[in-house]
Order: structure tokens, then C-alpha cells, then sequence
């Protein structure tokens, strides 16, 4: 179990989509590609650099250990803490799709409308994830016994 925290934006602009949708979603604009598909962290700091040309290298190291850890490590059952507007943190834990640590999770998303927020925004569709390869015993290897 892992405990993660996940911003609702820059000035919490999407805290009540999170909490009426019971959800956490990244919340960076301009990232319309699938990142599930990325193998490593540097493709996704090649699309970073892309995607936002004038941030400085180290805000895109810093966003692609966020973006990373959302895409490829947060699991269900562990948790997570969502900073509020209000002077409160919101806690809760993941549920949902079931995947193993070293499998991809990745995410077809939708363009729709912010009406509250006055903005296009990515929604997602589906949610796949995708086996790297079958679990094993390595016992016979001597390891983990």
C-alpha cells in the first residue's frame, strides 16, 4: 500500500469534478496523447518538452515523476490525499481497475466540456491494462526463499 497525493490543479479549480465524480484525474492541460503507451520516463519527458517548450528542465523532470507515478504506479488499495480549497485534505482509497505493479495502465480519452470551468477537457473513456509478462515463482531460481 502506497499513500499518494493528487492536486484538483494549480488553485484546486477541479476539486468539486473530483469530489462529485469521486475520481482524481491529472489535471495538466495540452496532454492529449495516450501516455500509457509511453515505455519510459524520458519519452514522457520528451512529450513534456514538447507539450510545454518554455518550462524549465527541472519543472519537467519534476511533472514526469507526477504524471509517471499516476500513469504507472498508483494501484488500487493504496491511497490517496487531495489537498482542498476548503483548509482540508480529502482521503481515499483506490478502487477500481486491478493491476499489478509492473503492468501499463493506459487511458482512451474524450474530448468534453468544463461548463463550470469554462474549458475543454479530457475525459476518460476506457482504461486498459496490459500484462509486460506472467507473474512466476522464483523459487526454483533460489530467489525470495
Amino acid at each position: 500500500m502506497a499513500l499518494w497525493l493528487n492536486r484538483s490543479g494549480r488553485h484546486c479549480e477541479h476539486e468539486d469534478k473530483f469530489l462529485k465524480e469521486n475520481r482524481i484525474y491529472l489535471t495538466w492541460g495540452g496532454l492529449d496523447r495516450d501516455l500509457g503507451k509511453l515505455k519510459d520516463r524520458k519519452d514522457l519527458m520528451a512529450v513534456l518538452a514538447e507539450v510545454y517548450p518554455k518550462f524549465k528542465h527541472f519543472h519537467r523532470v519534476q511533472n514526469s515523476g507526477q504524471i509517471w507515478a499516476f500513469i504507472h504506479r498508483m494501484s488500487p488499495g493504496d491511497w490517496v490525499c487531495v489537498p482542498s480549497k476548503r483548509k482540508t485534505i480529502h482521503v481515499g482509497e483506490i478502487t477500481g481497475i486491478a493491476k499489478k505493479g509492473w503492468e501499463y495502465l493506459w487511458v482512451r480519452y474524450a474530448e468534453a466540456e468544463d461548463t463550470a470551468a469554462k474549458m475543454l477537457i479530457r475525459k476518460p473513456i476506457a482504461a486498459y491494462v496490459e500484462r509486460v509478462y506472467r507473474e512466476g515463482n522464483f523459487a526454483s531460481l533460489g530467489i525470495g526463499t
